[in-house]
């Protein structure tokens, strides 16, 4: 009797120990599992992260994420069409499938651009916003001719179209270029007599009129000079198809030059 009632309740410790053993058993199972995806990941990360990725931008695709359209802001002077065609818009994928900071790049190295920002308008439309380089002057060296921006920025050699801006000449014009317009900019009189501007020495200016008529101005003081000079322009004193040169580089006593 008693034999037998030992033997009914072994049944269950048996049975528990082996839902115990199949519960271990299956455990090691999956951590054998994660062991081997992590094998995969490991020695080929690069193979399953692409497949993953385009996997989710197909999804983004086929959800609407679509890019359908590019807005570009701001340009005004350069070629857009030679830009665009890099950000690859002829395969129409997903919105996140373009590299921001690629076509960031890619429009940095145009020389018209001063900045730039890339960013997705969700759900298809990438924006382009330019903030372009300004014309500033045209100088010339060396026989060739670029258009610089304030800073003496060499934007371009195409200057054709911005001959109305003032035009320097010499070595270091295009670093002294902002301080001259700067000080010529309330002096309209004399801006639109100059036919262009001789930075002699990398210490000062000659001013070449549209009469051929040379002022030469003087190294330290130019504003006083300047204002001297745009009061003869406001007189109708100047200029003088009879006068060769104005001598202003001795600040104390001008010169003039007749032919």
């Amino acid at each position: 009797m008693i034999l037998l009632s030992m033997s009914k309740l072994s049944d269950p410790i048996r049975q528990r120990k082996l839902r115990l053993y199949f519960f271990h058993f299956k455990l090691l199972l999956k951590y054998l599992f994660l062991l081997l995806i992590a094998y995969i990941i490991w020695n080929q990360s690069y193979k399953v992260s692409t497949l993953i990725k385009n996997f989710c931008l197909d999804c983004s695709t086929n959800i609407g994420f679509k890019m359908k359209e590019v807005r570009v802001n701001g340009v005004s002077n350069f070629e857009i069409r030679e830009t665009l065609p890099y950000i690859k818009l002829q395969n129409r994928n997903s919105i996140f499938s373009v590299d921001l900071g690629e076509v960031k790049e890619i429009f940095e190295a145009n020389q018209w651009v001063r900045d730039v920002i890339v960013r997705r308008e969700l759900p298809n439309r990438l924006v382009i916003d330019i903030l372009e380089r300004k014309p500033f002057a045209i100088w010339q060296y060396n026989k060739t001719f670029y258009l610089i921006d304030e800073n003496g920025y060499k934007i371009t050699t195409n200057v054709e179209k911005f001959q109305d801006l003032l035009h320097l000449v010499g070595e270091g014009a295009d670093i002294y270029a902002a301080s001259l317009v700067n000080l010529l900019k309330d002096k309209p009189q004399i801006t639109s007599n100059i036919k262009h501007a001789i930075f002699q020495g990398l210490r000062r200016w000659d001013l070449i009129m549209r009469n051929g008529m040379i002022v030469k101005m003087p190294e330290h003081k130019i504003q006083k000079a300047l204002i001297f000079l745009h009061k003869q322009f406001i007189n109708a004193l100047l200029p003088n198809d009879r006068i060769k040169i104005l001598d202003m580089r001795n600040e104390e006593k001008y010169y003039i030059e007749p032919y």
